[in-house]
């Protein structure tokens, strides 16, 4: 309670006070939280700092574009176009041979109140910044914009100074995302998941800053905001993301199902259902995306090359197949998912398999992906109730499809009753029994074990 009330008083009086006083007034030497405090002063500072450019060289000249408004709650971007008051190659040392950022893409403070406290509480602005400072990208192998500067300040205050991947495009979630950029996507996911499997809090590069699965607080505060935001989605909510809840009725139900078991059998079996803290659970942990779905993607022209990947401030410990299907059921029309799903499960497991997960198996690939799927309704009904519905008509259509697609997954992976049997299972410890050969028939569909399992 101490902390999150200092958070919310702090980053309140830093917004409200302190903010306008300071604002447009950077300086050589001063770090810019804002777009309206990156001046050619102070991105000077930030781009020597963070060594994309010798000490002796200046920003002369930039210009400032924003891009994305509305697409994410949780920052603002701009395109910075830069101009040096010297040439690089007039300027270049013998041992200098990275062309200095003529463009870049700049990721600063969300301007709302709101917004920056929710960052700062949840540390989603300190996760991002300390990802790349830990230099994640190059230890995962997953792929990144390479990130010139990065800090963060408190206060719901953060920078990062970004490679500009354009013309790469981020997959379109609306449209749906192809089988086979999907295949590519997931096994990048698969070599972050095998590298850390059941490593995250040990690993020296992730140890002390990437939250836990049994952060009991973090996901205890989630069982009244899950209440409270699934009460607001009654038929005339629907109707605001043109959704007739006469068309989702497994959605709704298993939407209820999550909140009836919230508090007393998912929460304690998912802060105690996992091999470094049980290890007669038979399920892992390793290090997750968090929201890994089509517009944090960017997909390569040439089949060769990997995808890249950005967006890091849900990063965490977790399920590792919830990346998965999550971006499957996402981002995917039912119809491209159905066509590819079985191909790109059988792909990520033995990318695993490969990558060095010793220990996984398809059975906990599967029954881990079936109930995974619950954070995907958790997250699309806590996000309805932080919209109006009215933002964009993007806005509107990423609900709209949501509610579909989760719609059609229930249904085609016994999500319901496989749910309820995972309940059933649950230990006065929190940890599932272990599944019996009849109960892996009861939830997994033929289908899928036909396909995958023998």
């Amino acid at each position: 309670m101490g902390k999150a009330f200092s958070t919310v008083a702090g980053t309140t009086c830093m917004q409200a006070v302190v903010e306008p006083c300071v604002s447009g007034g950077r300086s050589k030497g001063d770090v810019a939280w804002q777009a309206d405090q990156i001046t050619p002063a102070s991105l000077t500072h930030m781009l020597q700092k963070g060594g994309a450019i010798p000490s002796d060289v200046n920003v002369k000249s930039l210009e400032k574009k924003a891009f994305g408004i509305g697409d994410g709650l949780l920052s603002i971007m701009y395109r910075l176009e830069v101009e040096y008051d010297k040439d690089q190659k007039d300027a270049r040392q013998p041992d200098d041979d990275t062309p200095w950022p003529k463009t870049m893409v700049a990721k600063v403070t969300p301007p709302a109140l709101k917004p920056r406290i929710i960052g700062e509480l949840l540390d989603l602005f300190k996760i991002e910044v300390d990802w790349y400072g830990n230099q994640m990208p190059e230890r995962t192998g997953m792929q990144a914009p390479k990130v010139y500067f990065g800090a963060h300040g408190g206060y719901g205050r953060y920078i990062l100074l970004m490679e500009d991947l354009a013309p790469r495009k981020p997959g379109d979630q609306m449209q749906g995302i192809s089988s086979n950029d999907v295949l590519g996507a997931v096994k990048a996911a698969a070599k972050l998941h095998a590298k850390y499997s059941n490593q995250v809090m040990e690993a020296p590069e992730t140890k002390g800053w990437v939250r836990g699965q049994d952060d009991a607080a973090f996901y205890d505060s989630y069982c009244t905001l899950y209440d409270q935001s699934l009460a607001k989605l009654d038929d005339a909510r629907y109707k605001v993301f043109d959704t007739d809840a006469k068309d989702v009725p497994q959605f709704i139900a298993y939407a209820k199902l999550i909140n009836d078991h919230y508090k007393d059998k998912l929460l304690p079996n998912g802060l105690n259902d996992f091999k470094r803290i049980n290890p007669h659970s038979q399920w892992s942990s390793s290090l997750n995306h968090g929201d890994f779905r089509g517009e944090n993607i960017f997909f390569p022209e040439q089949a060769t090359d990997e995808p890249i990947v950005i967006d890091y401030q849900a990063a965490k410990e977790g399920i590792p197949v919830q990346d998965i299907s999550y971006l499957m059921v996402g981002s995917m029309t039912a119809e491209e998912r159905r066509k590819g799903e079985v191909e790109i499960i059988r792909a990520y497991y033995e990318q695993c398999k490969q990558s060095g997960w010793a220990d996984v198996t398809m059975e906990e690939i599967l029954l881990q992906f079936q109930h995974s799927l619950y954070f995907t309704a958790f997250a699309l009904v806590v996000a309805q109730a932080e919209t109006s519905g009215q933002d964009s008509e993007k806005g509107k259509l990423l609900f709209t499809t949501g509610f579909q697609r989760m719609e059609e997954a229930i249904k085609d992976w016994n999500l319901i009753e496989a749910f309820r049997l995972r309940m059933s299972k649950v230990g006065e410890d929190g940890v599932t029994s272990k599944y019996t050969l009849d109960e892996i028939k009861q939830s997994i569909p033929e289908h899928y074990r036909k396909a995958l399992l023998q």
